[in-house]
């Protein structure tokens, strides 16, 4: 069997010393508090986004029928002008 020469061994001991150090820490008790508070915030934040979603959606089919209504008003206008323009006398009389 080969066993690792002195050399080999302190290069995979600090391999290992830095690996330990990458390691994330464990989570503490304040750490879950906050991932909780986190994860309460984001459900408070979609909730909110689907309420401002709803509020658009609304707000432009309203948005929509003014302007359909608006539309219909000029078309009146726009009958209204012509009656008025065929009551004039023409030019000359």
């Amino acid at each position: 069997m080969n066993h690792p020469t002195r050399e080999e061994f302190n290069a995979l001991a600090e391999e290992v010393r830095k690996i330990k150090e990458q390691a994330t820490e464990p989570i503490r008790i304040t750490d879950t508090i906050l991932l909780q508070t986190l994860v309460t915030m984001a459900g408070n934040h979609a909730t909110d986004i689907a309420v401002l979603k709803q509020t658009t959606e609304r707000i432009d089919k309203q948005v929509s029928e003014l302007s359909q209504n608006i539309d219909k008003r000029f078309d009146a206008i726009a009958e209204v002008q012509k009656l008025i323009l065929a009551r004039l006398p023409e030019k000359g009389e």
